[in-house]
């Protein structure tokens, strides 16, 4: 809260309902909400974080690291209903609430009419021209980063009644602000790594498989990623979508390509690749890297074989 604002508080209990009951009746005045959360953030414009400003200087480490608390909305009422006007001590007569998100701004006016006093309950993050209060963007942050979904999350606030983030307003942050810091921060450990394999002058072992969105021939997309067994760390990946190779079946070839090809181009040695038995990736390490050992991944050799022992009897019967 700024230091304009004096606290007067009472450890009497009655006092404290006293305060509460006539915060808003001097001058007959009402004090008005706004539930309706309005979309703080511009679809159109970017969210320029790195030249951004918050309250009382803090920075993202110092926002980050705060503890947050769940506010009851009396208590806060009761809080700011002991308020008085640093000029002239005056008691408020109304207050104007409107709530963003998981932020909510409060406008205090004095019965002495002077400067009206604003509080957000939240620092702003952004530039002057488009700021976000904090907690809207780490609610998107902690959504997306642990795997939950908007739905979810939603769902939660909602069965506590607790003040959220409309669907529009999470969307459009993770598009424009949170994708783009996942893949700034993968470019920075993926050039991080090449340098580390490079260095190491050692003919790398990576163990490959993809991973469709669906089972079956019906898949639309397919994720093929690379793993350093020595470190056990995912150098590369590629996503591939079915409209690039015509069929769900030569997606996962596609990928392993396309991935191995830009190793190959970064000046990444390898010597061994571990895949399953995908008959593409096996004529693929025939044909096209033929100076690269191939092996079978033993777990799905170790399937193979665990099928083919249970499927024997019903066969010969």
């Amino acid at each position: 809260m700024p230091d304009s604002v004096i606290l007067q508080g009472s450890d009497d209990e009655n006092d404290q309902v006293d305060i509460q009951n006539n915060q808003v009746h001097a001058q007959d005045k009402s004090w008005h909400e706004n539930d309706e959360e309005p979309d703080d953030f511009d679809r159109d414009s970017e969210l320029d974080l790195s030249n951004s400003s918050t309250s009382e200087d803090k920075t993202y480490g110092d926002i980050v690291d705060s503890m947050k608390f769940i506010v009851f909305e009396d208590c806060l009422d009761i809080l700011l209903a002991q308020t008085r006007c640093a000029e002239c001590n005056a008691p408020m007569c109304a207050k104007n609430k409107t709530v963003s998100g998981t932020n909510v701004v409060y406008s205090i006016e004095y019965l002495c009419n002077h400067q009206e006093l604003a509080w957000s309950a939240q620092p702003y993050l952004g530039t002057s021209k488009q700021k976000v209060a904090a907690g809207n963007v780490m609610t998107c942050a902690a959504t997306l980063y642990t795997g939950l979904t908007y739905s979810r999350i939603s769902s939660f606030a909602n069965c506590m009644n607790l003040a959220m983030i409309s669907d529009s307003t999470f969307y459009n942050l993770q598009s424009s602000v949170l994708i783009p810091i996942v893949n700034e921060a993968w470019k920075k450990q993926r050039n991080d790594m090449m340098t580390e394999l490079k260095g190491n002058n050692v003919p790398v072992t990576l163990a490959g498989d993809g991973r469709c969105d669906s089972p079956g021939f019906n898949a639309k997309y397919c994720t093929y990623s690379f793993q350093d067994t020595l470190s056990r760390r995912i150098i590369d990946y590629e996503l591939v979508q079915v409209t690039q190779t015509g069929t769900s079946q030569a997606m996962e070839k596609f990928g392993f390509c396309q991935t191995l090809d830009r190793l190959l181009c970064d000046g990444v040695s390898v010597g061994t690749i571990v895949t399953d038995r995908h008959v593409g990736i096996r004529s693929a390490m025939k044909k096209t890297y033929p100076n690269t050992s191939h092996q079978f991944d033993v777990y799905h050799m170790a399937n193979t074989i665990r099928k083919q022992e249970v499927q024997g009897p019903w066969r010969s019967a």
